[in-house]
């Protein structure tokens, strides 16, 4: 890991200065996060994975949260024995690094903890499923059309995620004691969250994607800000995307990544020079498991809010 200073003192005394803040507003408030359900938290390479429950039957699923779409495995498909909500002739969703295609929907009430979501619509492909040895590494995917109905803690340092309902809240305070800097997200037509971050003092716009490997940024948004392709670095290698297909990156030092309450010297960033990566104008890249996996992260649905912390040793 790169090394990581902390901004100077007085950025981090206004960033608890905002956590008391937050903290008195609360209670203010009688705001309350109640636990919907507490997942102990396993890795397949780098992907978590949860225990969730479909027909009463326990399924391992990969929570990404920079997924829009939460789908089925095949196999997990055939387990269960479910009739199809729709079998289409043709339907087609778009990643980084290829295009999928989608035939078979199922309808089901997925259980998580003390809280049932009723009539889940969900694709049926092994397709989007990272794979270990031919196989997919979980029986589904979690993506942000279940995820939005939580306030979600990511507690990666300690392999664990908590989904929350958050009651009365104008504001919300963290699940945890420290430090917590407040980003604002949006979710440009309804996909995933995206939070600040800045590299070498330019803004860039980061999907909080727990599906991702590293932190990267793409080619489109470093040319959109001046960066030019000639003093990129040269390509480093490929990498395997949406729809098992193949994606280019490089990988490129940059002297400052400010992300919540911490600068990151000369840290290195993934820049994706695919062309599938340009079809986003609104993405300009995502913040993935190299900051997760050491940083606890909640994602306020109810506020629209994204706090991070900060380093964990």
């Amino acid at each position: 890991m790169p090394e990581r200073t902390l901004r100077n003192l007085l950025l981090a005394g206004a960033a608890l200065l905002a956590a008391t803040v937050l903290h008195d507003t609360a209670r203010a408030t009688d705001c309350k996060l109640i636990i919907d359900a507490d997942f102990p938290v396993t890795y397949a390479g780098l992907s978590p994975i949860v225990t969730v429950e479909i027909k009463h039957h326990p399924l391992r699923m990969m929570v990404d949260s920079g997924s829009t779409i939460s789908y089925l495995s095949a196999g997990a498909y055939n387990m269960l024995g479910i009739e199809d909500a729709a079998h289409l002739p043709g339907g087609y969703v778009n990643g980084s690094g290829g295009t999928v295609q989608m035939n078979t929907f199922v309808e089901q009430d997925m259980n998580f903890g003390a809280v049932t979501l009723h009539d889940e619509v969900l694709p049926v492909s092994d397709q989007y499923i990272p794979k270990e040895h031919g196989k997919p590494i979980a029986d589904g995917i979690i993506g942000y059309d279940i995820l939005q109905f939580f306030d979600i803690g990511l507690d990666l340092p300690d392999h664990k995620i908590t989904f929350y309902t958050a009651r009365n809240c104008a504001s919300v305070q963290t699940p945890w004691i420290g430090t917590f800097a407040p980003a604002a997200f949006t979710r440009p037509h309804d996909d995933s969250p995206e939070i600040p971050v800045t590299i070498n003092g330019q803004s860039f716009n980061l999907v909080v994607d727990t599906g991702a490997d590293s932190t990267g940024v793409t080619q489109a948004a470093l040319t959109r800000l001046g960066v030019k392709p000639e003093a990129m670095a040269p390509q480093t290698g490929t990498g395997t995307g949406f729809g098992d297909e193949n994606f280019r990156y490089r990988n490129m030092e940059f002297a400052d990544v400010a992300i919540g309450a911490e600068d990151f010297s000369d840290d290195w960033v993934l820049v994706d020079s695919t062309k599938q990566a340009d079809l986003d104008a609104d993405m300009d890249g995502f913040l993935g498991e190299d900051y997760l996996s050491t940083h606890r992260v909640f994602i306020s649905n109810a506020t629209a809010t994204v706090y991070l912390g900060l380093s964990q040793p």
